[in-house]
């Protein structure tokens, strides 16, 4: 639900700027609805490499770095293999943003199909 209302919100100015430079309204949705879908399936596309541990050393190098320069208690920070089980047990799945990604998606495809079906030729 949180990924259709992103896409609400992300998809409102493209279709404001596309139908205010004449592109018609079906396009203008078409391309709102497109712009929505990548956006969303991009982020769900970082979730999933996220859950698997793409970045949890990038994360643990930086914690370590702000740690150790900028921390008054130094030397009291988790080991790698804590950090990776506690980011691992904090992770939510990506399917639900993908699944409204997808759902942009086929509403843009939709919009394009009639597009070319109403437009003059």
């Amino acid at each position: 639900m949180k990924g259709l209302i992103a896409g609400a919100v992300l998809a409102a100015p493209v279709f404001y700027l596309g139908y205010s430079r004449q592109n018609g309204i079906i396009r203008s949705i078409s391309d709102a609805c497109f712009v929505a879908a990548a956006l969303i399936l991009g982020v769900s596309g970082f979730i999933f490499a996220r859950n698997g541990g793409t970045f949890d050393v990038i994360g643990y190098s930086f914690k370590a770095f702000a740690n150790t320069h900028f921390s008054k208690n130094v030397g009291k920070m988790e080991d790698i293999v804590d950090y990776k089980e506690r980011k691992a047990s904090e992770r939510r799945s990506p399917f639900n943003m993908m699944l409204a990604g997808l759902v942009w998606l086929a509403l843009s495809v939709i919009f394009l199909i009639i597009y070319f079906q109403v437009k003059p030729a």
